[in-house]
Order: C-alpha cells, then sequence, then structure tokens
C-alpha cells in the first residue's frame, strides 16, 4: 500500500511519501507531486508520455533528481504527472515512462525539490522518503 502527505511550512511543504516497494515509492512521489502542481488548475484532456533515465550517486539524491525532473516537465509543458511506471536499480539508476496531463496553464507552485532534511529509508513497513519541496 502506498501513500502521501504533506506537512506544511512557510516557503516549503515536507512530501512524506511510504511504499512497500521502493518502485512504487517513486511511482507515489511522482503522483503526489502530480496532485501539489495541479492544485487550482484544471486539466485538459489532452495527455502525453515521457520517458527519464538518470543516476545519482544515492537513493535519496535520485529522488530529488526525479522530482527535479517532474517539476521541470511541468513548468516547460504545463503537464502534471499523473502515472508512471518507475525501475530502480542499484547503485541509484532510475527508468521511467511518464504520462502527463496537460494543464489549462504553466503550475508555478513547485519551484524545486530540495536535499534539505532529505531521508529515503527503508523500514518494517517497507520504504519512507521525506522531501523538502521550495514553494
Amino acid at each position: 500500500m502506498a501513500s502521501h502527505e504533506f506537512l506544511g511550512h512557510t516557503g516549503e511543504t515536507v512530501l512524506q511519501v511510504r511504499a512497500d516497494a521502493l518502485n512504487q515509492l517513486f511511482v507515489e512521489a511522482a503522483g503526489a507531486l502530480g496532485e501539489l502542481e495541479r492544485e487550482g488548475i484544471p486539466l485538459t484532456e489532452e495527455t502525453t508520455s515521457r520517458s527519464v533515465s538518470h543516476a545519482a550517486q544515492d537513493l535519496p539524491s535520485l529522488l530529488v533528481d526525479w522530482l527535479n525532473e517532474l517539476i521541470y516537465l511541468s513548468e516547460t509543458e504545463a503537464a502534471v504527472p499523473v502515472a508512471a511506471t518507475v525501475r530502480v536499480t542499484e547503485p541509484a539508476m532510475l527508468e521511467a515512462e511518464v504520462v502527463l496531463a496537460r494543464l489549462e496553464r504553466r503550475p508555478a507552485l513547485v519551484k524545486a525539490a530540495t536535499h534539505h532534511r532529505l531521508r529515503l529509508e527503508r523500514d518494517r513497513a517497507g520504504w519512507v522518503a521525506e522531501v523538502t519541496l521550495d514553494v
């Protein structure tokens, strides 16, 4: 089971994501970002998909880079992630296919995912991450 929650703060929000599997955690994070970015902006019926591949120094950095790539796509294409297929491999590589839904206008809420108080770890229930988003 996957879930997410936003923990607010002035100028930033903390996205907390939980999932049974690491791949699922990255999918959930994408969906959560899409939910946040489209707040108050109607979706059009148009969708598009993008392939994303990335390598990072470690898994937490990979999550930040993944979210920043999705933020970039949201801003440049006025579209937000609504679905994704993600494959994360060790040490910290990602291959994904992302479905983006077009918005009636560009989102402007999330500026970046940051390394501030970044956490990604495995616990008894699966995987948990906290990423601070600059808003």
